[in-house]
């Protein structure tokens, strides 16, 4: 009898627990400047490591630095929109609360973000997290 009780109360706690929504950006972290890839010729030019090239990203903020110099920094936000490109919904960046005419969009696969303009013809960066 007693094994049936805590059998019933472990049941009970598994159901009744419920995981809290995750209000982690995709994009926290440290990310390096990899490649850029020319829109129009689609030529890719690989950067290589250790150049200060970067991106840090926390839940709402933002730094970019170029040449290890901070060029940038301010707050962001995630907003989805339908691309006028791929035809599917993407996640758009928008840097310090501003909207540009031509979105830009990202895609994170394993450990590479890609950031894109949704233009015809438009340049691309990628980028590798690095590691904490």
């Amino acid at each position: 009898m007693k094994n049936l009780l805590v059998i019933t109360l472990a049941l009970l706690m598994v159901i009744s627990c419920k995981k809290q929504p995750s209000n982690i950006s995709p994009l926290a972290g440290k990310w390096e400047l990899k490649a850029a890839i020319d829109g129009l010729t689609g030529t890719k030019k690989v950067v290589a490591s250790g150049k200060g090239n970067t991106f840090i990203f926390t839940d709402k903020e933002y730094e970019k630095r170029e040449d290890g110099k901070v060029v940038k920094t301010g707050s962001y936000s995630i907003k989805a929109f339908t691309s006028m490109i791929t035809g599917r919904q993407e996640k758009q960046i928008l840097f310090d609360g501003r909207e540009s005419e031509t979105k830009n969009y990202f895609t994170i696969n394993h450990d590479t973000l890609t950031l894109s303009l949704d233009a015809y013809d438009a340049s691309s960066t990628i980028y590798v997290k690095i590691p904490n």
